[in-house]
């Protein structure tokens, strides 16, 4: 986590979604967030724009990290696609 810094691009899986945003992978221990704010239908695939949850368990999405707390352990991401 503390290689980690604000604007890098990543690659991960989303492990878990909520009502607040989607929890993704990236591969350093800790899962990151997007918020749903950051889930906007421009970002999505066509055949996804439609559906009530955008993101679902499993799937790969690229994300840019926009946000690292190392206090509360926490990693805010936003999603390129």
């Amino acid at each position: 986590m503390n290689d980690l810094h604000n604007g890098m691009v990543l690659t991960g899986r989303v492990t878990n979604t909520a009502l607040f945003g989607a929890f993704v992978d990236i591969g350093v221990g800790r899962s990151g967030l997007i918020p749903n704010r950051f889930i906007t239908p421009d970002k999505l695939p066509v055949d996804q724009r439609r559906r009530s949850l955008a993101l679902g368990p499993g799937e790969r999405v690229e994300v840019r990290v926009m946000n690292v707390d190392l206090q509360r352990n926490r990693i805010t991401l936003d999603l390129i696609r």
